[in-house]
């Protein structure tokens, strides 16, 4: 539990590093969208898709159960269905035409060399992870 102070930290570190790869390929002239998708992919790779595969257990188990314990059994199966395939898809493709956007918007916002998506994505991954430790205090675990 005392490690969660610690999250918003830990977010901004693989914040430093998603918005490295964006302006890594960004000033190779590649278009925001494909640098956002390598940012992305970086997360991945780095973080084991480990939120991603919560996103998807949740959305397999709220598309596909009726009945609690119907979900909780869908949510512990290591397989991926249809629900969580095609939320994962819509998700990426949201989060990089997000990140491709702030990027096109001409933002006056800087940390150092990096403009736009870059402080962005590092405000935005400390952010969720600083959101642990009330859900945890104010909600019951499942």
């Amino acid at each position: 539990m005392k490690s969660m102070a610690y999250f918003p930290v830990i977010g901004a570190v693989i914040g430093i590093w998603a918005a490295a790869i964006f302006d890594g390929f960004a000033a190779l002239g590649l278009p925001p969208l494909v640098a956002a998708a390598a940012s992305g992919g970086g997360t991945l790779w780095l973080t084991g898709c480990f939120h991603e595969d919560g996103l998807c257990d949740t959305l397999d188990g709220f598309g596909g159960g009726w009945t609690k314990a119907q979900i909780l059994q869908i949510m512990k199966d290591s397989r991926s269905g249809s629900y969580a395939t095609m939320g994962a898809t819509f998700w990426a493709i949201a989060k990089c035409a997000a990140i491709a956007h702030i990027a096109d918007s001409s933002s006056v916002w800087e940390v150092g060399a990096s403009t736009g998506a870059g402080p962005a994505i590092v405000v935005a991954q400390a952010a969720a992870r600083a959101t642990a430790a009330p859900l945890l205090y104010f909600f019951d675990y499942v």
